[in-house]
């Protein structure tokens, strides 16, 4: 009977993990849509303390963002009559192909210190229609958790489910015999 119930343990776990990891991943939309920006132009809009990833963004006319090209592109970040944030470029290749034709490559990071009201002014472009700049979160850290949170749940399931598979069962010790009636 152990040895069910740790299979059944670990069976448990795999899947635990797996579901983990599809509820971590699912729905991880990088873009945030309401800070879409057309190329020139400028919105106002409300953001969150933190980095954001300055993507620029255009329908792909093969449907991957990996064949998109950039055109030079002014982007400024500041809040209402404030100065402009520091951009940094953005080290490494982060494409992301939406659901709604449009495709994004990120060109810079920003820092935003504190919640609040912010201005994202843009220029430059010209080489697709419908160009725009458009913030997102980074999803470093939510991939890491996603892949620590299963992996966690995997081997501590799967350990369970070992230990109760192949550790010996303990037999109850008789009970010491009473003086005169054994």
């Amino acid at each position: 009977m152990r040895r069910v119930v740790g299979g059944i343990v670990i069976l448990a776990a795999i899947g635990g993990a797996v579901a983990w990891l599809v509820a971590g991943l699912a729905g991880m939309e990088v873009r945030i849509g309401s800070t879409r920006t057309p190329l020139p132009g400028a919105r106002t809009m409300t953001l969150d303390a933190g980095k954001h990833v300055v993507f620029y963004e255009a329908p792909a006319a093969s449907g991957a963002a990996a064949d998109l090209q950039v055109p030079a592109v002014r982007v400024e970040l500041a809040a209402p009559g404030g100065r402009p944030l520091p951009l940094a470029g953005y080290s490494g290749s982060f494409t992301v192909d939406g659901t709604d034709g449009r495709s994004g490559i990120a060109i810079h990071t920003a820092r935003v210190p504190r919640a609040g009201s912010y201005v994202l002014r843009t220029a430059g472009g010209g080489l697709h229609q419908q160009e725009a700049v458009v913030l997102g979160r980074p999803i470093g850290a939510r991939v890491v958790r996603a892949f620590a949170g299963a992996a966690l749940v995997a081997v501590v399931g799967v350990v369970v489910g070992l230990l109760l598979v192949f550790l010996p069962r303990r037999r109850p010790k008789e009970p010491a015999g009473i003086a005169g009636l054994t």
